[in-house]
């Protein structure tokens, strides 16, 4: 009998290079944007920011060099625990080679510092929330002067508010924890390569909140709230239509987006889910956003499936994108300023 391993939320991660040369303040933006546009991050990542600062390193012989950080707090996959070790070792091997190949090409030496998992503080994770965190056992030899031994990772929120603390004074910490709660900014601390003794990466990072967060306002009115998930080909009558919807719906079902009652009610009632225009065939799935916060694993669960679809479909006659609609109601008609 095959054991169906569940799949949980990735976490985010910070990478720290050091270069050598100095990096212009003109070009740190444009630096951001080839990181995003050309890197293999977006594999795994929503976004990544690029921090490139003159903080000397702590290696006695690369304290001339400077510091650059990219910090990507949010992924968008969903893994096997049996996978996470193999999954970060993948993120790491690719991003480290395909930067420093990047400074390379500009006449910048460029080493890997340190690399770090993110754990969030505020608000506390939940149980399960995200996959454990790694050993990284693996690779921690590939920074440069690597320490001759790895901290085990936390495993435990405990565990994790302890190694975060090195950060900060007891004092300040909980004056940032507080800070953080009342404006509802999301803090993190992470577990890397490097001791709090040989490294400066030992730092909080804040999130701050974005319009994503003013879901409860929106979830306040009393009409109909929509993501329509449309798959569509650019041929009539495409012949492999159903094989390609299987596709999707098998991804979905995977991912979790869709459960086992909903397939069975596509697969009984397909006419209440395709459309036929004079000029293409659609198939469309939609989702109540009402019932789903913006971080929730159906979601996220949705977000991934499309996304590695949208991947697959590059080059065919079909197309996968997504609609939000809103029907209003004159109960509607006073919240809206609010909103």
């Amino acid at each position: 009998m095959e054991i169906i391993e569940n799949k949980f939320p990735a976490r985010g991660v910070k990478f720290y290079f050091i270069v050598k040369q100095d990096i212009p303040e003109k070009e740190h933006n444009s630096w951001q944007d080839l990181i995003l546009r050309s890197g293999p991050l977006s594999q795994w990542f929503n976004g990544a920011q690029f921090e490139y600062s003159n903080h000397p390193t702590l290696i006695s012989d690369y304290k001339s060099w400077n510091l650059i950080k990219i910090f990507c707090p949010e992924a968008h996959i969903l893994i096997k625990v049996s996978e996470i070790n193999s999954t970060y070792v993948e993120i790491f091997i690719q991003f480290s080679e395909w930067f420093i190949k990047f400074c390379r090409d500009r006449r910048i030496e460029c080493k890997l510092y340190d690399f770090r998992i993110l754990f969030r503080l505020s608000p506390p994770e939940s149980a399960c929330e995200f996959v454990p965190i790694p050993s990284l056992s693996d690779i921690f030899r590939k920074v440069v002067s690597p320490p001759t031994i790895l901290p085990n990772p936390p495993k435990t929120p405990v565990e994790m508010f302890a190694l975060a603390q090195t950060s900060l004074s007891g004092k300040a910490f909980e004056i940032t924890l507080q800070y953080a709660k009342k404006n509802k900014i999301k803090v993190y601390g992470s577990y890397g390569f490097r001791t709090e003794k040989d490294s400066n990466t030992y730092e909080l990072d804040m999130v701050m909140p974005t319009q994503s967060d003013d879901i409860e306002s929106i979830q306040s009115l009393q009409g109909e709230l929509w993501h329509s998930l449309i798959l569509q080909s650019r041929e009539k009558p495409p012949t492999d239509f159903n094989s390609v919807v299987n596709t999707l719906l098998t991804k979905l079902l995977q991912y979790g987006a869709i459960d086992s009652p909903k397939l069975k009610h596509i697969y009984s009632n397909p006419g209440d889910y395709v459309e036929e225009t004079q000029w293409c065939r659609r198939f469309v799935l939609k989702f109540d956003l009402k019932k789903w916060s913006p971080d929730s694993e159906q979601s996220r669960a949705l977000d991934v499936s499309k996304k590695q679809l949208q991947k697959e479909l590059v080059g065919t006659k079909y197309s996968l994108y997504g609609t939000v609609s809103y029907k209003l109601t004159n109960e509607d008609l006073p919240r809206i300023e609010e909103v």
